[in-house]
């Protein structure tokens, strides 16, 4: 009877513990919700099953910071397929432009709803994936410290 007692309370704590692991869930769910409905949405694409990152340029940040910035993740651009999504005003601010051009993969968000999701109100945001999930999202980026620790 004794030795019942001993193994009810261990058992029930493992059982409790397993339970609230269980429903904990993975960091970046509600991104990755959020973020492929607006992809197949807007452009009747999935999130990318190889390692793409997703750069997002908002309407409100500055052409200078805009440019900078950009500069900056050109060598994570170098080492891993990266897709540029331009609203039309923040288009047009880099394409007239004086020492920039926009020449890498990017898709025009015409209806510029991304400016209603989390991520069109940053600066830059970038977001990570692989395999149909996310796995980092890094918004406000304005230095090449903040692209660094990207890679």
């Amino acid at each position: 009877m004794l030795f019942k007692r001993k193994l009810l309370i261990p058992f029930c704590l493992l059982l409790s513990s397993c339970g609230s692991v269980s429903k904990n869930p993975p960091k970046y769910i509600e991104d990755e919700n959020i973020f492929s409905q607006y992809l197949t949405r807007q452009f009747n694409i999935p999130l990318a099953k190889d390692s793409t990152n997703y750069i997002i340029v908002s309407e409100s940040s500055c052409s200078g910071c805009t440019e900078n910035s950009l500069k900056s993740l050109r060598s994570l651009q170098k080492t891993k397929k990266s897709k540029i999504i331009l609203n039309q005003v923040s288009y047009y601010k880099l394409k007239n432009g004086n020492d920039f051009q926009v020449d890498e993969d990017y898709i025009i968000d015409s209806n510029n709803e991304i400016n209603h999701l989390k991520y069109g109100t940053n600066n830059i945001c970038v977001i990570q994936a692989f395999n149909s999930k996310i796995y980092n999202v890094v918004c406000n980026i304005t230095s090449s410290n903040e692209v660094a620790l990207l890679k």
